[in-house]
């Protein structure tokens, strides 16, 4: 909430930082730089041209951590702040939600800002790290020195000294790391080969337990991705129009995805790489069928219209792989007995025939 609380203040043209709006402009157009192209709601010159001194700035609207309103140019951004916490409850899906139905007319930019910039659930969502803001407020602080309170410097300081020391990667560190690594490679590499990868003694658990269910059969596998397509789907030419190059080597256009994350695990329902006519009306059944979800805004390539969480970051953290296993094992066999069967059944009666 602290986090949140200075963020909050710095983006705010209107508090006493002398910064203006010049810290919020920034920072938008840092955000909608990761943005592809085609996916923006505003462009970056829009961004630099635009005058936010009309802009408003909420903490905790309708649970929304960072919420900036400029009603004058019809743009928001709002920033779901994560630090040492996930996200639950399908809150990014939820806030997507209210800020589409209240600020329907609006430009919108939403950013997940947390420090590695991780993956949101949601692919509306930008995933932004905290490298991002201890840069502008570096940045910043060097362009004004001299010329803001001394009370806002050393505040601004001892904040993105703070950042570097807790939160992101100290870059110093990293480049020690490697003139060591460069002069003791080989020995550093045997040691390395001997430790264990939880990481990929998850995904090789994961592995054997889709091996053993015969309703499925698996078609990529890596430590971070699993994909398998459900054995009733592989007649269905509809979900088999997907470049061999694009994605995986079976040409599957839909295929469910266990990523295998350091700290979470979660199976999504995945559309991938095709032609509008054929994701189209995938994407559209999936917003009329309740069980199904799709994003109001939807990537060109892969749109995720299924997402469960089945090991979150609290478990993660407090649990032994062993207990991981376990817990993982349990809850994607009730998934596979719950949603799994519902869903192919769905989809199947769809498109079988298309």
């Amino acid at each position: 909430m602290r986090h949140s609380d200075f963020l909050a203040f710095l983006l705010d043209p209107n508090r006493d930082h002398g910064l203006g709006s010049e810290f919020l402009s920034r920072f938008v157009i840092e955000v909608v730089k990761a943005i592809p192209s085609g996916e923006r709601d505003i462009s970056v010159s829009e961004i630099a041209l635009m005058d936010f001194e009309s802009c408003v700035v909420l903490r905790e609207h309708h649970s929304i951590d960072v919420l900036c309103i400029d009603e004058t140019n019809r743009f928001l951004l709002a920033i779901e702040n994560k630090i040492g916490s996930g996200e639950h409850s399908d809150q990014l899906q939820r806030y997507r939600a209210f800020l589409g139905t209240h600020h329907s007319n609006h430009r919108r930019v939403l950013a997940n800002l947390t420090p590695d910039a991780d993956t949101p659930s949601d692919d509306s969502w930008t995933p932004v790290s905290y490298e991002v803001i201890v840069s502008i407020i570096e940045s910043l602080g060097k362009k004004y020195a001299g010329g803001l309170g001394e009370s806002v410097s050393i505040a601004l300081k001892h904040y993105a000294q703070m950042l570097r020391r807790n939160i992101v990667t100290d870059t110093e560190l990293v480049n020690i790391a490697r003139a060591v690594y460069r002069k003791h490679r080989t020995a550093l590499d045997f040691i390395f080969e001997q430790r264990l990868d939880p990481q990929l003694e998850m995904s090789d658990s994961i592995r054997g337990l889709l091996n053993e269910d015969d309703r499925i059969k698996l078609t990529r596998c890596t430590k971070t991705y699993i994909n398998f397509v459900p054995v009733e789907w592989e007649d269905v030419e509809a979900f088999k129009q997907t470049s061999t190059k694009d994605w995986t080597r079976t040409g599957h256009t839909l295929l469910f995805e266990v990523t295998n994350e350091r700290d979470r695990i979660r199976l999504g329902l995945i559309v991938g790489p095709a032609s509008d006519s054929v994701r189209g009306p995938i994407v559209e059944f999936a917003k009329r069928c309740a069980l199904l979800r799709a994003p109001a805004k939807q990537s060109s390539k892969w749109t995720t219209i299924y997402s469960e969480t089945l090991i979150d970051r609290p478990t993660s953290a407090k649990s032994s792989l062993d207990e991981i296993r376990e817990a993982f094992a349990s809850k994607f066999r009730k998934l596979m007995d719950g949603d799994f069967p519902k869903i192919v059944g769905l989809l199947s009666d769809e498109f079988s025939n298309s």
